[in-house]
């Protein structure tokens, strides 16, 4: 008899672990979902910028304001940016060509290059030239030897095969030289940029741009302002300076550019960062009777150094109650009762109830009468276990 009472105990332990460890209805974290796997994202290397930026305001004749102080600007916006700056003020025919060698040798090494020029300019037979302080222009077959071609400049940007060349042009002034040009026109020429490169002018083909009232020309003035702003692409930085010069010269001036890119450059900053990819399923919340029923599982397999079926029975009893009850409730769309109730298995002030059908059915297999070992039943058993 004593042996059938155990087999039957233990019968009850199995289906009440079973049925109270079920847990309740939930959305599982599909594959893909909740927890994602998603390769370590590239390391972002910075990639090497570097930038010449001269500004020629000295001329023998018609010497002007502000070159020079827009070169120094933007050499220190550009510092600001991450580039390595190289600049040259008032410089002279020998000094600008040398220094575009040494910058195409610096730009082979890949990355950025950047070539900004403030000054006079001229275009003669379509060709555009940049000139230096000490030139002499008597005629336009001279303007070849005495200036700075402006497509040699492309051309050592090109042979550079840099992911991103810009050329930026702020020598659309009134040429001093024009009288010497049997052309006599006014501005610069359109260019088209090579591959990976992006041309802006100060000013539309053929026209003149203003030195500026100002510490700076009137582009600079706006290139400087754009460039200093976070997150914004080259193209929008040089479409807000378009903008600007076009509003504040009254349209006198509209700034030109002409582009060949393929991938995006920020001077400052870069796209608004991509929302963070989900990360691990939170872990489910434990439920109330899961300590109940660690410590019956506890009593059964003697983990405590002493083994008591009838305390893991009792244990396993009290979870049903709770279970039944939380069964209960969430049917009726009522949440289940705290932690506070687990040795009742019934909320504050709600008398005792019919017997719940889990822990019923673990009753009746162990001989037990309804309601026994309910909420004072382990005292009750080691008082009558201890006087037998």
């Amino acid at each position: 008899m004593r042996h059938r009472r155990v087999f039957s105990m233990l019968v009850s332990v199995s289906a009440l672990a079973l049925a109270v460890q079920a847990p309740a209805p939930s959305v599982a974290a599909a594959p893909g979902r909740g927890l994602a796997v998603t390769p370590a994202a590239p390391e972002v290397s910075r990639e090497r910028r570097v930038a010449l930026v001269i500004g020629n305001s000295a001329y023998r004749s018609s010497p002007l304001k502000n070159p020079v102080n827009d070169a120094r600007a933007m050499a220190s916006a550009l510092r600001d940016c991450g580039f390595e700056v190289t600049k040259l003020e008032n410089a002279r025919r020998l000094e600008m060509r040398q220094a575009l060698r040494d910058f195409a040798a610096h730009i082979e090494h890949g990355g950025v290059g950047l070539f900004y020029f403030a000054g006079h300019g001229m275009a003669v037979k379509g060709r555009n030239y940049l000139v230096p302080v000490d030139a002499d222009i008597q005629s336009d077959d001279e303007v070849e030897d005495q200036a700075l071609a402006a497509d040699a400049v492309t051309g050592k940007m090109e042979a550079a095969k840099n992911r991103v060349n810009v050329i930026i042009l702020d020598a659309c002034r009134n040429n001093p030289f024009a009288s010497a040009s049997r052309s006599g026109r006014q501005g610069l020429a359109q260019m088209d940029a090579p591959a990976g490169s992006f041309i802006a002018y100060a000013t539309a083909p053929g026209s003149t741009a203003a030195d500026g009232a100002g510490a700076n020309g009137l582009y600079t003035q706006y290139l400087l302002r754009a460039m200093a702003e976070p997150g914004l692409k080259l193209e929008e930085v040089f479409k807000r300076v378009r903008i600007g010069v076009k509003q504040a010269s009254s349209d006198r001036q509209v700034p030109w550019d002409s582009s060949s890119m393929t991938g995006d450059f920020y001077f400052k900053g870069t796209a608004a960062p991509a929302p963070a990819a989900p990360g691990p399923a939170p872990a489910a919340p434990a439920r109330p009777g899961d300590d109940l029923l660690r410590r019956a599982m506890a009593a059964y397999t003697g983990q405590g150094g002493t083994r008591s079926l009838q305390d893991a029975l009792l244990l396993f009893i009290q979870a049903a109650d709770l279970g039944d009850v939380r069964q209960r409730d969430r049917h009726a769309g009522q949440p289940g009762p705290g932690v506070g109730l687990l040795p009742q298995g019934r909320r504050p002030g709600q008398p005792p109830g019919p017997e719940r059908p889990r822990a019923g059915l673990l009753r009746r297999s162990a001989g037990m009468r309804p309601g026994e070992g309910r909420c004072q039943g382990l005292r009750v058993v080691r008082q009558g276990r201890a006087a037998g």
